[in-house]
Parts: structure tokens; C-alpha cells; sequence
């Protein structure tokens, strides 16, 4: 289900950037703002400590985006 939910956010994220081209500058910001976020629920939801995770996004945009990029 996982998967399914990165291919939809990913078409949901194109989509959004089509109609707002203007924020494709703010991109990498967005995205290190986005993963400031993201490590605050996953700390949330597993319970595990700040330092389990990576302090900033280990991939790029373009990989986030890219449809034959799956994380190990």
C-alpha cells in the first residue's frame, strides 16, 4: 500500500507544479521543509528517537519524482 500511496502523492505533486509553475524554484526549500515535517510524524508514529533518522532528505527531487525510484 505504500507503494500505492508514493505513486499517487507523486501524480498529485506533478500535477500541483503544472498549475503553479512558478513554484518549481522553491523546490529543493519545499522539499527540505516537507522531510523537517515528515521527521516529526515518523518520530510520532514509531516512537523511535530524533537521531534514528537522517537530519536531511537523503534523496533529490528529481529521484523523489522519478517513477522507477523506489527506496531500499
Amino acid at each position: 500500500s505504500w507503494r500505492l500511496t508514493i505513486k499517487e502523492q507523486r501524480l498529485r505533486l506533478e500535477n500541483h507544479l503544472l498549475d503553479n509553475p512558478s513554484l518549481m524554484a522553491r523546490q529543493d526549500e519545499a522539499l527540505a521543509e516537507a522531510f523537517r515535517l515528515a521527521l516529526i510524524e515518523a518520530e510520532r508514529e514509531t516512537g523511535l528517537p530524533e537521531a534514528t533518522f537522517p537530519a536531511t532528505c537523503p534523496w533529490t527531487v528529481a529521484q523523489i519524482m522519478d517513477e522507477g525510484f523506489w527506496p531500499e
